[in-house]
């Protein structure tokens, strides 16, 4: 009977728990969506799939893209880089709708030392409005 539980529970927890990951926030909008970091924990590096919709691009305008790495205490550690675009620095930078994946090494502090392990965060702000937040986790090396 035990060898039976643990897997239907591992299970039912799965199927709970995909769902929950997807699902926007109330108030958040559909026209931006930041998945989650890969891999979590992160080690040595994670990418950061984002995606800008065709809502926010009316007109053929490109809209302005922040993503940045906050600790806990909310203060900024480090900015994300843009991944096959030479290293582009995403802070207040003009991209193009579609689908992006930004790069974090886990350095902080313009790159001069690695980031302690613990838990940080992942914002996406479009045209200076918070869109989207994700947790990452660096662990013990």
């Amino acid at each position: 009977m035990r060898r039976l539980v643990v897997p239907v529970v591992g299970l039912l927890l799965a199927v709970v728990m995909v769902p929950m990951a997807s699902a926007q926030r109330p108030g958040q909008s559909t026209a931006v969506v930041l998945e989650e970091p890969r891999p979590s924990p992160v080690f040595p590096a994670a990418l950061v799939p984002f995606t800008l919709g065709s809502e926010i691009c009316r007109d053929g305008g490109q809209p302005v893209v922040s993503l940045k790495v906050y600790n806990v205490l909310a203060q900024p550690v480090a900015t994300l880089n843009v991944r096959g675009r030479r290293g582009e620095v995403l802070d207040e930078r003009s991209l193009r709708c579609g689908a992006h994946v930004a790069t974090w090494d886990g350095t902080i502090a313009e790159g001069t030392r690695v980031a302690p392990p613990g838990i940080y965060y992942v914002q996406l702000n479009v045209v200076g409005q918070r869109a989207a937040t994700r947790r990452l986790i660096v662990p013990q090396p």
